[in-house]
């Protein structure tokens, strides 16, 4: 009966070191996968916010050309009512009629300058919504994982206590078998005092 107190107190204060390291692991673990989830979605959040204002200036550049255009497409009906003047008196003002068709021209290669320049903004827009749609699908997937993470978490916590219920029916199976290894010595003990004192009889 002492002997089960003992043994019992030892296991006790043998397993409860072990359980407060193990759980302190399971807390480093979890605050570390817990800070790389933070500094990922950080990151992520900054890039995110980075081509939402590089949207917002394609956007104002846009507008600009926008409003180039437009003006430029004034100058241009400006410039046909013009030539349909000039047309009318072609004969006597054939010299300026070259000169304005020589201003048509220069803005006809700077409306298609800023159209090709549109084309292009158009194009870099796009190609930053395709990579908000990437950044998205990459935050879905660090949700994903950690979901994974925390399921294999408490997996893990599940085979800790199955582990630890082995443990404790190990001991106890342990305990049983010392007191029946202590049982036979003593029994085995007897038998060889009882066989040395039949041989001084003999």
């Amino acid at each position: 009966m002492a002997l089960s107190r003992r043994t019992g107190q030892r296991f006790q204060g043998a397993i409860w070191p072990g359980f407060v390291d193990a759980m302190t692991g399971l807390l480093l673990v979890l605050m570390f996968v817990l800070t790389i989830f933070m500094v990922v979605q950080f990151v992520l959040r900054e890039q995110i916010s980075g081509q939402e204002s590089e949207l917002n200036a394609l956007s104002d550049e846009i507008e600009l050309l926008a409003n180039a255009l437009g003006l430029e497409e004034r100058k241009s009906s400006q410039l046909e009512a013009r030539m349909g003047a000039l047309n009318a008196t072609l004969s006597e003002t054939q010299t300026d009629l070259e000169s304005a068709q020589a201003e048509i021209d220069q803005q006809s290669s700077l409306i298609a300058a800023l159209t090709a320049q549109r084309d292009r903004q158009e194009a870099a827009l796009e190609q930053a919504q395709t990579q908000i749609t990437d950044f998205e699908a990459q935050v879905a997937t660090l949700l994903a994982s950690r979901n994974e993470a925390r399921d294999q978490i408490a997996a893990l916590q599940d085979e800790r206590e199955a582990l630890q219920d082995r443990q404790v029916e190990l001991l106890s199976e342990q305990e049983a078998l010392n007191a029946a290894l202590a049982q036979s010595r003593s029994e085995t003990d007897a038998q060889a005092e009882a066989a040395r004192l039949a041989a001084a009889r003999r």
